[in-house]
């Protein structure tokens, strides 16, 4: 694209200015400026200005109704079983792939890297990304299939997630079965809705929100290669739970007996006030309600049984079809608008940092999509068993108390073979994911040969 090209496609939507220090940049500089112009599109972001900030809808009451769930508790053993035996067998045919969300930075964690980076501080030191790799490895073992993995990064974390791959040699999974593509951004604009400039020769951008990871995959070619491989079910799941049983074969059978457009497990929350989205159709439209959006009065409605009418959490771990996803990215995305402080440049080219909100960044949201599945499926999971989120430094979902729990869990397997260890043991996931394929007489050797209680 030449200057004169990149004026022409900025001027009908008043954004010629983003070319205003042109001259004053380096001819390497001028170059990454017009692909950058090359790369926007200045009528999406006109329309979502106009829509989301100069003409918002008026709010109109949704109606809202409680969604029924099934208990994985309540089910017998031959339920269980049938679920098992159907996921295997999905797993088996090569019907399964794994999407993993893996945009965000651990800065809130006090960690310089990819939130899947990050050591949690188990015996073992395996970060939240090996952990994932060696369940998958597992349910490969156990189902005789390959599982897919196809891992959205974010442009600040994509070349430092590929290399951290590369550095632990793919947790011994095949690479080829790994495709990682970035996350798409759009432009922050100001109150006028011109879009802002971070410097002299750069637009400035923020990720597109979770709701962006469906179109990057289908951009990438994502979709097309779950297709080519005989795809028919996605496990989606975002990077930072600690317990995260990732494919787990209970849930696509679970998913597929159920047969819906979408399958979620789910936790009970703890109280009313919990922050956690919870499962409803909203104007008969299956849904996630964020604990923003839910009115006190129906956060504190209950069952006859004594448990919260409105009580399923939402965990981000969910099961597509395929077929769905892709009717679903037919329709326009919903986007959502923040007001946000933006650093950007004055007319002298100079960095400026408001202290007051001077930005609109807009920023789609992954659950928006699931309004457009006919219905979804439910399944009420054991919240030690299989979340532990790593959202904070210290406190409440934080590193310490999502490795309490991974610890916990693995203990009371130990324990209920009628061993008695002599510390918290953590069990690898490649040995187990469930308690149930461990063996006492092996177990005991391993404990015994441990120094630290990470047990592989």
């Amino acid at each position: 694209m030449t200057f004169e090209e990149a004026l022409k496609k900025l001027i009908p939507y008043g954004q010629e200015h983003l070319l205003r220090f042109y001259e004053a940049l380096s001819s390497e500089e001028q170059r990454d400026l017009l692909q950058q112009v090359e790369a926007l599109d200045p009528k999406t972001i006109a329309d979502l200005y106009q829509r989301l900030v100069v003409h918002p809808k008026t709010h109109i009451k949704d109606s809202l109704r409680a969604m029924d769930s099934v208990a994985f508790q309540d089910l017998d053993e031959a339920q269980r079983n049938r679920y098992w035996q159907s996921g295997l067998e999905e797993l088996q045919k090569g019907h399964v792939a794994a999407f993993l969300v893996a945009g965000g930075q651990g800065s809130r964690l006090g960690f310089d890297g990819p939130k899947g980076a990050y050591d949690i501080g188990l015996p073992s030191g395996k970060s939240l990304f090996q952990l994932q790799a060696e369940r998958i490895a597992h349910i490969q073992k156990c189902s005789g299939g390959l599982i897919p993995w196809y891992i959205m990064t974010s442009p600040q974390n994509h070349e430092e997630t590929l290399r951290f791959f590369q550095l632990h040699n793919h947790f011994g999974l095949d690479p080829e079965q790994i495709s990682f593509f970035p996350q798409g951004t759009l432009p922050s604009v100001d109150e006028n809705g011109r879009i802002l400039l971070a410097d002299k020769g750069r637009i400035s951008a923020n990720p597109d929100g979770s709701g962006g990871c469906f179109r990057a995959l289908k951009e990438s070619g994502g979709l097309k290669d779950m297709r080519r491989r005989g795809i028919r079910w996605i496990f989606f799941y975002g990077v930072d739970n600690a317990l995260v049983r990732v494919c787990d074969p209970y849930f696509i059978g679970f998913a597929k007996e159920q047969d819906k457009d979408v399958a979620s497990k789910t936790v009970r929350k703890t109280h009313s006030a919990e922050h956690v989205g919870v499962y409803a159709y909203r104007n008969d439209a299956p849904s996630i309600i964020e604990y923003t959006e839910l009115p006190q009065e129906l956060a504190e409605a209950t069952l006859p049984s004594g448990k919260l009418l409105y009580g399923s959490g939402n965990i981000i771990n969910h099961v597509l079809k395929l077929d769905f996803l892709e009717k679903a990215l037919h329709f326009e995305a919903a986007y959502h608008v923040a007001h946000k402080v933006v650093e950007t440049v004055d007319e002298a080219g100079q960095k400026v940092r408001s202290i007051t909100p001077n930005a609109y960044k807009f920023e789609a949201l992954y659950f928006d999509l699931f309004r457009h599945a006919q219905d979804m499926a439910l399944l009420d999971v054991e919240r030690r068993e299989e979340f532990a989120p790593v959202k904070n430094f210290e406190g409440v979902d934080s590193k310490d108390t999502a490795r309490q729990m991974v610890l916990a869990l693995c203990t009371s397997w130990v324990r209920a073979l009628g061993l008695t260890p002599h510390r918290e043991v953590e069990l690898s996931p490649l040995l187990c994911m469930y308690g149930k394929e461990l063996e006492a007489n092996d177990l005991q050797e391993r404990l015994d040969a441990s120094p630290n209680g990470a047990i592989e």
